[in-house]
């Protein structure tokens, strides 16, 4: 095809100076005779080049569906890239959520065993019991010689 297009303009080129040509010489000028055997010329190799374009492939198949094919198999391949790169990007944003949900697991002090026992602290609790056993009993007599005091 690009060669086609190539000829197409070179050929363009041509008639455009016949048409100089023809306007500002005379009708026997031999420039004329070479720019018009250029054109003949041009025009054959484009019809060669266009041949070309229907012609078989060496597996028999005509080569614009040959080339028809080639661009259908682009396409497919560039949506393949497309999806590739949009499914990669999804996996970087989960990996990504995934990593920022776990974080706070995170253990920033490993546990280890105590060395002395903070709790219970017997040494305040057997008073504190104490006190609080002896206000029972006291409240207890009280209520028992109240009681007796009335009868």
């Amino acid at each position: 095809m690009g060669v086609v297009s190539t000829l197409q303009a070179q050929l363009a080129e041509q008639l455009v100076s016949l048409g100089l040509l023809q306007a500002n010489a005379q009708a026997n000028d031999p420039r004329i005779e070479q720019t018009q055997l250029r054109i003949d010329v041009i025009r054959e190799q484009i019809a060669s080049e266009r041949q070309k374009f229907g012609s078989e492939t060496a597996t028999g198949e005509a080569l614009s569906e040959v080339v028809g094919q080639y661009e259908s198999l682009m396409v497919d391949r560039e949506f393949a890239q497309q999806t590739y790169v949009a499914a990669l990007a999804a996996y970087d944003v989960a990996r990504a959520e995934a990593a920022r949900q776990t974080r706070y697991l995170a253990a920033y002090v490993k546990p280890t065993l105590a060395q002395d026992s903070e709790f219970p602290k017997r040494m305040k609790l057997l008073p504190m019991m104490g006190g609080f056993l002896l206000l029972i009993w006291i409240v207890g007599i009280l209520t028992f010689y109240s009681l007796s005091d009335r009868r």
